[in-house]
């Protein structure tokens, strides 16, 4: 079987980030563009990102079944893909890091893919939607 194919059949199986991007990105034109990054990179790359944006999308269902809270996407910094000039609609979230050391963090970062900052910025704000939401709910 072709090496094209193979990967086409794993992507399938790791699962369709969309249902959870959709909930990141309102505006059309943006989610299709993340999206296309997604597609973008090393074929290991885009299958792991596959895989933890669709089984983050599944916590997070879970969290809000448990907790009754609905996800909502929170504010952050908006940054900027060096290597291709994109912005990137899902705001970083460093709620970690003291506010006078995120300029320099998120600086650092915006030399990443395209594709990389969109996954690892939906993963975060995954990460810290489910703690706030456990936290709120004393599930923590």
């Amino acid at each position: 079987m072709p090496k094209h194919h193979v990967e086409k059949e794993l992507k399938e199986l790791t699962g369709n980030p969309a249902p959870f991007i959709q909930l990141l990105i309102k505006n059309k034109a943006d989610r299709e563009e993340a999206l296309h990054q997604l597609t973008e990179g090393p074929a290991h790359k885009q299958l792991y990102s596959s895989l933890l944006l669709q089984r983050m999308h599944s916590l997070i269902r879970s969290v809000e079944h448990h907790t009754g809270e609905k996800f909502t996407r929170q504010e952050g910094i908006t940054l900027v893909s060096h290597k291709e000039e994109t912005e990137i609609p899902i705001p970083l979230l460093l709620e970690e890091i003291g506010e006078s050391k995120q300029e320099a963090v998120a600086e650092v970062l915006s030399h990443a893919p395209a594709h990389e900052i969109v996954a690892f910025n939906s993963l975060l704000q995954g990460i810290e939607w489910c703690i706030s939401s456990l936290e709120a709910n004393n599930s923590l």
